[in-house]
Order: C-alpha cells, then sequence, then structure tokens
C-alpha cells in the first residue's frame, strides 16, 4: 500500500477553517450557556414566609434546602417596622439586604440565595437614614431570628 501525504499547504488550510468556525460559534456557546445559568438563577426553588409579629420574627417553612428562593416579608405588627437580612451569597461574600419599613399588614418580595450549610440571620429594623449609596443610622427592635440551611 502507498501512502500518500497531504500537501503542507492543505493542512494549514484545514486547520485555519476549523479555527475559523470555532471563532464563529464560541459566542452561541457562551450565550447558551449564559442563558441555561440565568434560567438556574432565576428559578426560585421555594417560597419563603417571614412574618414580623407581636412575640418575634417567625419564618415558614422552618427547614431550609440551598438554592435561590422567593422571600416575602410581611409586617404583622402594630408598628412600621422593616428588616434586616444577613447571609452568604454564591461567591462565599457576606451580603446585607435591608427591606422597606413596612406599614403594618404590608408585605414585600424579593430572591435571596441561601448556601448550603449556613445561616442567615433575620433583625426587626425600626427605622434607618441612609445616603445615595448606605444605610447611616440603622435602629433596630428585639427580635432576631437565625435561618439555618441543610
Amino acid at each position: 500500500m502507498e501512502r500518500r501525504r497531504l500537501p503542507a499547504k492543505s493542512l494549514l488550510l484545514a486547520a485555519l477553517i476549523l479555527a475559523l468556525a470555532a471563532l464563529c460559534l464560541m459566542p452561541m456557546l457562551a450565550a447558551t450557556a449564559s442563558k441555561r445559568q440565568q434560567t438556574v438563577y432565576n428559578k426560585a426553588v421555594l417560597h419563603v414566609t417571614i412574618a414580623l409579629t407581636s412575640k418575634g420574627i417567625v419564618a415558614t417553612p422552618n427547614a431550609l434546602q440551598p438554592g435561590n428562593h422567593l422571600l416575602t416579608v410581611k409586617n404583622s405588627t402594630s408598628q412600621p417596622r422593616g428588616v434586616e437580612l444577613l447571609g452568604i451569597d454564591k461567591a462565599s461574600s457576606p451580603t446585607i439586604r435591608y427591606t422597606k419599613i413596612l406599614k403594618p399588614g404590608k408585605s414585600e418580595s424579593f430572591r435571596w440565595y441561601f448556601p448550603s450549610g449556613k445561616t442567615a440571620y433575620v433583625r426587626d429594623v425600626m427605622s434607618y437614614s441612609h445616603n445615595q449609596r448606605s444605610y447611616m443610622v440603622v435602629t433596630f427592635g428585639q427580635m432576631s431570628k437565625a435561618i439555618d440551611v441543610d
């Protein structure tokens, strides 16, 4: 059997065509991966309710699985209150979130990521003042709650 060698120009041309095809496909693959990751992150695993009551803070359900959850904070007291939520985000960085000061009977909803094996802490907020980027003076009430994630 006789072996024939391809000319070097043909190999170079084939490599160039393959590289160009890869460059054309990269943006499409990256966009698909980004959409898939965004869909997974935006999908709420569970709806969690944090109620401010006259006896304290009640979080339902009691046990949470790790993941992105939809939180609803409801003020069931007779005074305007909000909450401060302290936890760890997906990048293992400390995260703090404040709700608005809610009038009695009002609620606010937002998404929160609960990582595995971490605890989130909720405290009631009576008032705060803020500038453009942060909260300056925060007055806390006497209520607090720890939410553990399995």
